[in-house]
């Protein structure tokens, strides 16, 4: 279906791969190239050492990157295994030596010595809408980072909302808000996910026939 290339001038390996149940395709491993292929990027440039851990994220037909990115320091690191659950969050593991990692919310912020110290990391997918649609009075929406508990909002105003059985990351349903979006009205759609964070605002114009 499809075989792609993934690294840049150094060395570079994967150790670990998962897929989601709308087919995406996680892969983790590590990297000596400072100019390993990177997309919408937590860490932008190589931190240093011989290798540095990266994460990816190929979309389902393998032709973009929705996401890539180093993680790690000045030290070594490396990923060697990674996890993705059904709403489009990936899960990171490995071994690094840096004293410097880029944490984030930590168990434990400061590196505990010896040779080396395990590393883990949640990436979180970007919270936005790409699409929506109506199917009679079912407003669906779709996009990314959706989490349980995501909620329509209709010119700012909350829907009653279920995730989609099949892809709950990425597709929410309303059953009935459709039905207050009159023939050719135009209205302001966000998402809310469950910690109150709001997706970018995307115009839906239902159509006139």
């Amino acid at each position: 279906v499809y075989l792609t290339y993934l690294g840049g001038s150094g060395i570079d390996g994967g150790t670990g791969i998962a897929v989601d149940p709308g087919g995406s395709v996680y892969v983790t491993g590590f990297t000596g190239s400072a100019d390993f292929p990177t997309a919408n990027s937590l860490q932008s440039t190589f931190g240093g050492g011989s290798f540095e851990s990266f994460a990816a994220k190929l979309n389902a037909s393998g032709s973009a990157l929705e996401y890539s990115t180093y993680l790690g320091g000045s030290g070594i690191d490396s990923g060697f295994g990674i996890a993705a659950d059904l709403f489009g969050n990936a899960y990171v593991m490995g071994q690094t030596n840096s004293t410097n990692l880029q944490t984030a919310s930590p168990l434990q912020a400061v590196y505990g010595g010896g040779s080396s110290d395990v590393f883990v990391a949640k990436i979180r997918p970007d919270l936005k809408i790409t699409g929506a649609s109506l199917s009679g009075k079912q407003l669906i929406v779709t996009g990314s980072g959706f989490d349980n508990g995501a909620k329509i909002l209709v010119n700012s105003q909350p829907q009653k909302t279920a995730n989609d059985d099949q892809h709950p990351g990425a597709t929410l349903v309303s059953k009935k808000a459709g039905k207050n979006i009159g023939a050719g009205q135009s209205v302001t759609l966000q998402v809310q996910d469950s910690d109150g964070s709001l997706s970018n605002e995307f115009i839906f114009t239902r159509a006139t026939n």
